[in-house]
């Protein structure tokens, strides 16, 4: 993850995945990572749907999981992975969202 800052509270950047994509990072109260996944979900009709995945994180305490804003090597969140509406024939976005927990390990 590279990020460059213009204030406290106003940051941007690029995430590399060692899965093979890469998404965009922003500071807007959380962080939010965002990226494109192709085929991300399967249609009856044999084809595949694409999904938009954002990584909704805050910096907590390793210990406490208590929310930090400085020196922050854990994080805790959200994931949401979605399609649009009418994907697959459906008028509505399928939408899956799971709890995230990530750590700093360099």
């Amino acid at each position: 993850m590279t990020t460059s800052c213009v204030s406290p509270i106003e940051c941007s950047g690029e995430v590399r995945s060692d899965r093979g994509w890469t998404g965009t990072a922003r500071l807007d109260a959380f962080w939010y990572i965002e990226h494109v996944v192709p085929n991300w979900m399967p249609c009856p009709d044999g084809t595949f749907a694409t999904g938009y995945q954002t990584f909704l994180l805050w910096g907590v305490g390793p210990a406490t999981e208590q929310a930090v804003s400085r020196d922050i090597r854990t994080f805790a969140g959200r994931n949401f992975t979605k399609s649009v509406s009418g994907a697959c024939g459906v008028n509505h976005p399928k939408v899956i969202e799971l709890p995230v927990r990530m750590e700093k390990i360099s």
